[in-house]
């Protein structure tokens, strides 16, 4: 490890080497950066306006104006530049040779887009002084082009590296000079750039050599647990044979133990439905798992009276089994309330807000925390001729007229999913039905099955064909809606359970 730690310093040495000199390139690349934008400046520089500038009164005049102008302009076509300003000497007979004044600064602005204007971004009047005794270079400007050999602090700016050059006038007679200041952020993230680069470099090739030497290690190691590894393989091997052999075992009981409890879903769902000269009922049952969470049932609450409900259970398979379990245990619960008929007890059947109120404050403390229903709960009024419903969260049914040959969808008030709130309210609505009307009831697996393009099949696709085939029967409706729904999916596997419930009314 020795040997390895003095031949990563060994390499290290030219690193370091490299970063010393390109830190210095980089700034002198500043320093000429700066220098350049300040002799641009001086150049192209309305000298006959700037000329007129000598006094603090001068600040008002249209020269002065132009002249800042000029040096916002400059400011802004180089981002990097952070000030541009002249200065000139001071007018003062018995001020020191470091003492310079502003002649022109560039206006204040929000340079660090904080939403004010800081000390160092306000602009400096004509005449104020500035002592240059920590900047060598601006007094050397006067004679020629120059710039900061290194970042300078010049309280209450920031770390700057400066470039100046002289202002002549017509004469060639240096009347001033203008500086650009690069802030040291400007040279840090140069620097940085430069270091994450020499870093990564220095970085990879030190893993190179590490990598080469673990190698180097690990091959002898490598022979001796060959052997040692193919023995321990055999044994595995053997282990592997058995635990396959027990995971099939596993795997048929628990497909057995699946289709029993498929059995007893499917045992929850109506094997026929109630019989009468008036109404007749249609089901189709998709499920994309062995178990689903779709749930319906049909029952004559009295001669004149016939309930149906359709719930949807959140997710699939087997969670989604149990919960509808425990939600056709409720809904037996509320019915067998009824036939109770006692007064603490008893439910209104024929009354579907009061149905859905009963069933969520059964379910609210028993389904798992996160878990919801939607259902649907309606009662065909034979007498009345009318369909009463409340919803919990459920899609609305789709209902065609035969009077007005048109379908359009059945207007219920939405409550709350069962399960969310035990203190739950819900709202029942009144629907007319007659003599050839034909009620679609659907879980939102239908309107949500997608094509291999993740298209879903909608509800105006669904109204569409209630709208077609609705004037035939409930049988043929099904079929027509399961055939566009199949057309539409061309072969994409189903993503989740839909259920269908057609009522026609005779």
């Amino acid at each position: 490890m020795i040997g390895l730690f003095t031949l990563c310093v060994c390499v290290s040495l030219p690193f370091v080497l490299l970063y010393l000199v390109g830190k210095r390139s980089i700034i002198n690349e500043v320093r000429a950066h700066a220098m350049g934008v300040a002799i641009a400046t001086s150049a192209g520089l309305p000298q006959d306006a700037f000329a007129r500038i000598v006094r603090r009164e001068d600040a008002d005049q249209s020269a002065f104006r132009a002249v800042q102008q000029f040096l916002n302009r400059v400011a802004v076509d180089n981002p990097d530049v952070r000030y541009v300003y002249t200065m000139m000497r001071s007018t003062n007979p018995l001020a020191s040779a470091w003492i310079v004044e502003y002649a022109v600064d560039q206006s204040s602005r929000d340079s660090n887009n904080n939403g004010m204007i800081d000390p160092e971004e306000r602009f400096e009047p004509l005449g104020t002084p500035y002592n240059a005794v920590r900047s060598p270079e601006l007094i050397n400007a006067f004679y020629g082009p120059t710039a900061d050999y290194h970042v300078t602090p010049d309280p209450p700016y920031p770390d700057l590296i400066s470039g100046y050059a002289p202002i002549r006038d017509a004469d060639g007679v240096v009347v001033g000079i203008v500086g650009a200041d690069i802030t040291a952020q400007t040279v840090g993230r140069k620097l940085l750039a430069m270091q994450g680069v020499v870093f990564v470099v220095w970085l990879v090739l030190c893993l190179l050599i590490v990598c080469v030497f673990m190698l180097y290690q690990k091959q002898s190691e490598a022979y001796q647990r060959i052997s040692l590894l193919s023995a321990e393989l055999i044994q595995r091997n053997d282990m592997l044979r058995a635990a396959n052999q027990e995971l099939a075992r596993m795997n048929a009981k628990f497909d057995a133990e699946l289709r029993l409890a498929q059995r007893v879903q499917q045992g929850m769902l109506p094997t026929r439905f109630p019989r009468h000269d008036r109404i007749v009922f249609d089901q189709y049952y998709l499920t994309c798992e062995v178990m689903g969470g779709d749930l319906y049932d049909v029952f004559e609450i009295d001669q004149d009276h016939i309930g149906l409900y359709m719930a949807d259970v959140g997710g699939r398979g087997v969670s989604a089994a149990l919960v509808s379990g425990l939600l056709h245990m409720a809904v037996a619960t509320v019915r067998q309330q009824r036939a109770a008929g006692t007064a603490s007890l008893f439910v209104d059947m024929t009354r579907p807000d009061v149905v859905l109120r009963s069933i969520n404050q059964l379910l609210h403390k028993e389904i798992p925390k996160g878990e919801s229903i939607t259902l649907i709960y309606g009662v065909f009024d034979l007498l009345q001729n009318r369909l009463l419903l409340a919803s919990a969260g459920h899609p609305h049914p789709a209902i065609y007229c035969a009077r007005q040959q048109s379908a359009h969808w059945c207007q219920v008030k939405n409550g709350a999913p069962l399960g969310l709130s035990a203190d739950q309210e819900y709202t029942c609505t009144s629907q007319a039905v007659d003599a050839g009307d034909l009620v679609l009831f659907y879980t939102d697996g239908l309107t949500a099955a997608t094509n291999r393009a993740g298209e879903a099949f909608s509800e105006d696709r669904l109204l569409g064909v209630v709208g077609s085939f609705g004037s035939v029967n409930a049988v043929r409706l099904n079929e027509a809606i399961r055939e566009a729904v199949a057309s539409h999916r061309g072969g994409a596997p189903a993503h989740d359970d839909f259920t269908l419930l057609g009522v026609e009314i005779r």
